[in-house]
């Protein structure tokens, strides 16, 4: 969407909202147990990336420790947490991840996509990017740079 290049984390957000299966009616407490159950039955050792989901989907994150932290440092490990879950996610079953429209994405959301490329890489997961000629992406120049190497 055009105005997604106005919300950090759209594309991941929705992907996470879809992934979990949270409705807009949904309660907080409601959210929560979607998130937990489905993170958690990847793998107990996943329980430690609930904190920073639960804050990117704007849920109370149940550890004031998340909250401490200044942006640059939340962002990381909200990054970390996004990438383990996906790379789990696709040692359980291959997954296609699909972002249409890349050139409206925010410039955190790329910039995550450039961090995961390499754990993406090495996974069963397919990154699918549309955007219009001309755009050009941080992903593409640290892809096509180390893959002329």
């Amino acid at each position: 969407m055009s105005f997604g290049g106005s919300i950090a984390f759209h594309p991941l957000i929705d992907m996470l909202r879809r992934t979990f299966r949270i409705e807009d009616g949904d309660t907080e407490d409601t959210t929560i147990k979607k998130i937990e159950r489905s993170v958690l039955l990847l793998g107990e050792d996943l329980r430690p990336t609930l904190p920073y989901l639960r804050f990117l989907l704007s849920i109370d994150p149940g550890d004031p420790d998340v909250l401490s932290l200044d942006a640059l440092q939340r962002r990381a490990a909200i990054f970390d947490a996004v990438r383990r879950l996906t790379v789990r996610a696709a040692e359980v079953r291959p997954h296609v991840f699909v972002f249409e429209d890349l050139h409206w994405a925010d410039t955190t959301t790329g910039e995550y996509l450039a961090f995961v490329a390499d754990s993406i890489a090495a996974s069963r997961a397919l990154v699918i990017l549309t955007y219009r000629p001309g755009y050009v992406h941080r992903l593409a120049s640290a892809v096509f740079t180390r893959g002329s190497s």
